[in-house]
């Protein structure tokens, strides 16, 4: 998903709730830079995960913006709305960090913000669940410069005692993968 298409399905999911948004996963990427060079993990995805506060909205999302929905099958993203976003954050202080992003309804329509993880929040939780497109997603924006390892690392404390041991182990494998690309890239 490039950009502009995460703008405009934003701007759909904005309009049909009722509530505030919140953006996890990596197309939080957008809200935490405002760089050109986005990774291929990030515009390869064509999923967007959307909690809305108000949980009656789920229903509506899902039907309009979702996976099965017309939306998907004339663009080919979708909106994947969270009925429970607590299980899906293993960091303490995460509200705290959330990224306001805006996008606007044409040039002269009306504004409307959602929140996004942070990029420390969204690389933290993906080295817990480490499933590989996990460990592509923190390597390539570690590797291209949009967050650090120490970025990570530092908020790695924070995260729920059940999840620290694994945690510990995919921030280590991330490292040797970060290291291997490195290598295999000449250094660059």
């Amino acid at each position: 998903m490039k950009r502009q298409q995460f703008n405009d399905i934003l701007l759909k999911v904005a309009k049909e709730s009722k509530s505030k948004l919140i953006i996890i996963g990596s197309q939080a990427f957008f809200a935490a830079t405002q760089s050109d060079k986005i990774p291929e993990i990030v515009e390869m995805s064509d999923e967007v995960d959307i909690f809305p506060e108000n949980i009656s909205d789920v229903e509506s999302i899902e039907c309009k913006i979702g996976e099965k929905s017309e939306y998907f099958d004339s663009y080919g993203i979708y909106a994947h709305a969270l009925e429970d976003i607590e299980r899906h954050m293993l960091t303490g202080g995460w509200r705290e960090r959330l990224v306001p992003y805006k996008i606007k309804d044409g040039s002269h329509g009306a504004e409307y913000e959602v929140l996004c993880l942070s990029l420390p929040d969204v690389c933290i939780n993906k080295l817990c669940f480490g499933r590989p497109k996990d460990y592509d997603f923190v390597s390539n924006v570690v590797s291209n410069g949009h967050i650090s390892m120490k970025e990570i690392e530092s908020l790695a404390g924070s995260v729920q005692s059940k999840y620290k041991n694994i945690l510990g182990q995919n921030i280590e494998k991330a490292k040797e993968l970060i290291l291997r690309r490195a290598g295999a890239d000449g250094g660059n």
